[in-house]
């Protein structure tokens, strides 16, 4: 069997997954492999949930995650001041706005 037509079966075995009890021992072999794999994975799992169920939550915080986003700031320009309020003439100054 070529690799393409392997990872479909594979791909198919773990869309169309059913419990072992279910499965007709006439499908592919790579497809009960793959539901066998499937198995294994979700046996871990159980144990993982098992051992989550000691775990002690965190304390809630008051961080918010999903905040809007906010336009960007005004930009600071750096200008030369008007000629009749400036002290000596072409003094740069920066202006915030």
């Amino acid at each position: 069997m070529d690799l393409l037509n392997d990872l479909r079966l594979r791909r198919w075995a773990r869309e169309n997954f059913v419990p072992p009890e279910q499965r007709p021992e006439e499908w592919d072999a790579v497809i009960l492999s793959e539901m066998r794999l499937r198995d294994a994975e979700l046996a871990s799992i159980g144990s993982l949930e098992a051992f989550g169920s000691k775990l002690v939550p965190l304390e809630p915080s008051t961080y918010v995650f999903d905040i809007p986003h906010l336009g960007p700031a005004a930009p600071h320009f750096l200008s030369k001041p008007d000629r009749r309020s400036a002290t000596v003439a072409g003094e740069w100054s920066c202006h915030f706005g």
